[in-house]
C-alpha cells in the first residue's frame, strides 16, 4: 500500500536542491517566481549555486542539502532544480529512514530518474515532472499548467488521439495501471542496483535526448535481455529528441518494441507529451494513470 500524500494548499513551505548539475542562478529566479505566484514559500537549499566541476556543490553538499530538505518536517514538497548528472555520486548515501515514515513529494526528470525509482522501491509515489531552473520553457503550454493542478487539485487530463496508441493485445477499457520509468539512459544504467526498476504489471514510461539512434537502440535490448520487459503491461514512449546520425538504419522505436514479442505487453503510447522537449507533462511514479479509449481520442487522467 502506497503511503498517502496530500494536495499542496498556499502558504506551503517547499525547498528547491540540485542533487545534479550546477545551476544558472537566472534560469532558477522564473522557477522561483512561478511557485512563489502558486503561493508556495520557496527555500533555496545552502549549495545550490555552489560550483564544483560540473555539479552544482561537491558530493557532500549536495548530499547535505538532500538529506536536511528530506528530513524536514516543514516541507510538503521538495523541487530538485534541474537534472544534468550527479545523483549517482549521493544516492547510496541518503538516508531515507525519516522521509519513509514522513514521507512528501519529489519532483523532478532526467538525473533524477534514479531518485524517484529509490522512492517507489520504498511503495512512495514522487512525481516525473518540470523543474524551476526550466520551467521557462514551458510558458507555452500547459505543463506548468498540469503540475499546478496535480499538486494543488490532486489530478489533471488531456486527450490523445487515438492514432499514437498502438494495440498488441485487446486490454481493458478504461485502464488503470501504475506507471513508472523515468529516463532511459539513467534507467539502463541502473539494472543491478538497489535503485533498478520495477516493471511487472505496470506502464513503463521512458524518453531520452541527445543520443544517437543506435544507443537508444542498445539500451532497449539491454532492458530486454535482462527481463525488466518481460511483464510490463504497456510502454509510454515520451519526448526522444535525438542526435542525427550518418547512415542510419531504419530507426523507429515502436517497431523494436514490437519485435521483441513481449508476453505481457498490452499497448504503446507514442508521443506522450513528457521529457526533455517543450512539453513536459508531469506524471506521478508509483501510483496509477487512467486511460478512457474513444473512438478518436484516449482520455488520459493523471492523478496522486
Amino acid at each position: 500500500m502506497f503511503n498517502a500524500l496530500s494536495v499542496l494548499k498556499k502558504g506551503d513551505k517547499v525547498a528547491i536542491v540540485a542533487p545534479s548539475g550546477k545551476i544558472k542562478k537566472d534560469d532558477l529566479e522564473y522557477g522561483i517566481q512561478i511557485l512563489q505566484s502558486w503561493g508556495l514559500v520557496v527555500e533555496i537549499g545552502q549549495n545550490v549555486f555552489g560550483n564544483d566541476s560540473y555539479f552544482s556543490a561537491s558530493d557532500e553538499k549536495r548530499l547535505s542539502d538532500f538529506q536536511e530538505a528530506l528530513d524536514s518536517d516543514e516541507y510538503k514538497a521538495i523541487f530538485c532544480a534541474r537534472g544534468g548528472y550527479g545523483s549517482v555520486r549521493i544516492i547510496e548515501q541518503i538516508n531515507w529512514q525519516h522521509f519513509i515514515k514522513k514521507p512528501k513529494w519529489i519532483i523532478g526528470y532526467s538525473d533524477i530518474t534514479l531518485l524517484l525509482n529509490k522512492i517507489q522501491s520504498f511503495d512512495i509515489p514522487c512525481i516525473h515532472g518540470p523543474m524551476p531552473a526550466s520551467f521557462s520553457k514551458y510558458k507555452d503550454n500547459k505543463s506548468l499548467t498540469y503540475l499546478h493542478q496535480l499538486l494543488f487539485d490532486g489530478g489533471y487530463s488531456f486527450q490523445l488521439p487515438i492514432e499514437n496508441i498502438v494495440f498488441l493485445n485487446e486490454p481493458l477499457n478504461p485502464i488503470e495501471e501504475i506507471v513508472t520509468g523515468g529516463n532511459l539512459t539513467l534507467l539502463q544504467s541502473s539494472i543491478g542496483t538497489s535503485y533498478a526498476l520495477q516493471t511487472k504489471n505496470k506502464f513503463l514510461f521512458i524518453e531520452d535526448v541527445d543520443e544517437y539512434p543506435y544507443k537508444i537502440d542498445r539500451m532497449l535490448y539491454h532492458l530486454y535481455h535482462s527481463g525488466q520487459l518481460n511483464s510490463v503491461y504497456g510502454i509510454i514512449l515520451g519526448n526522444f529528441k535525438l542526435l542525427p546520425q550518418e547512415n542510419a538504419y531504419p530507426f523507429e522505436l515502436t517497431s523494436i518494441l514490437k519485435s521483441f514479442n513481449l508476453p505481457t505487453l498490452k499497448l504503446i503510447i507514442q508521443n506522450f507529451p513528457a521529457g526533455h522537449d517543450s512539453y513536459n507533462y508531469p506524471i506521478v511514479m508509483g501510483k496509477s494513470i487512467n486511460l478512457s479509449i474513444h473512438r478518436h481520442s484516449v482520455q488520459i487522467k493523471v492523478e496522486i
